[in-house]
């Protein structure tokens, strides 16, 4: 007997509300600045969509990503951190939730953890973006989403803690009418997707720590981020995670992009 889709959805939600969801960080300064911001830009137009678009189903936009294209950095260190999520399903009673389970990875310390992404905006871009060498775009429509999430690592872990803030991502809808992934410039310096701009904070000490997080390059990095063309860490001598991340991808040492490109979830 083939089981309903709607299990997967309802288990997760049974899921989320065992592990206890709840709001205990407010968003971030960053984080507020962050929408207001991408909301302020001329790049987009102003006419709010979120209504719109409540139709489509924007996980796979967030679960098709290699994962070793994800970087992320958490603390005043920039310590490496690396995130892995491992479903996204939309809730069958809120449009505009999705469930979301995953990992996360600080140096040797891997936690699960469940929560929501919820959908706050929706906007169109006022100009269709074009691949290179081309000069019509794929796109019939194409904007962005913003989310707000909030993602509650299992508390019986070390260092256990809740990651806040605000998500970024871009997309466009094909000709055929199909929502995808917008990698339309994936080949032009800086571009990126699923942009995380938040916080992390402790379970047992409720200490507030600065963590972002996104696809090929990392939101509001400032310094840190000495790439041009793409994402380069200005990490410190000793700081094995960041350098074998860049024997990997900068210096192209086969023996650490084997190890990079290993799954540790």
């Amino acid at each position: 007997m083939r089981t309903p889709a709607i299990s997967t959805s309802l288990l997760l939600l049974l899921i989320w509300i065992a592990v206890g969801f709840k709001t205990t960080t407010p968003l971030s300064a960053e984080s507020q600045k962050y929408m207001r911001d991408i909301l302020a830009s001329k790049e987009f137009k102003p006419t709010e969509l979120k209504d719109n678009y409540l139709k489509y189903n924007f996980a796979p936009l967030w679960l098709n990503t290699p994962n070793y294209l994800v970087v992320g950095i958490i603390g005043d260190e920039n310590r490496r951190l690396q995130m892995k999520l491992l479903s996204a399903v939309k809730d069958p009673i809120h449009a505009d939730t999705y469930l979301i389970t995953g990992k996360s990875k600080v140096t040797d310390n891997i936690c699960s953890f469940t929560g929501t992404f919820t959908l706050r905006h929706v906007r169109e871009l006022r100009k269709f973006s074009t691949r290179v060498d081309e000069t019509v775009s794929p796109a019939m429509h194409e904007g962005i989403c913003l989310a707000e999430y909030q993602l509650t690592e299992t508390n019986n872990q070390p260092s256990a803690g809740v990651f806040t803030g605000v998500l970024l991502t871009r997309w466009y809808i094909d000709k055929k009418g199909v929502l995808r992934y917008d990698d339309i410039e994936s080949f032009a310096d800086g571009s990126c997707n699923n942009q995380f701009v938040g916080t992390w904070t402790s379970q047992k000490s409720n200490k507030v720590q600065r963590c972002n997080w996104g696809d090929d390059r990392i939101p509001n990095a400032g310094k840190f981020d000495i790439g041009a063309g793409e994402f380069s860490p200005a990490y410190k001598p000793g700081d094995k995670e960041w350098q074998r991340y860049a024997q990997a991808w900068i210096y192209d040492n086969t023996a650490a992009r084997k190890q990079e490109q290993k799954p540790w979830w």
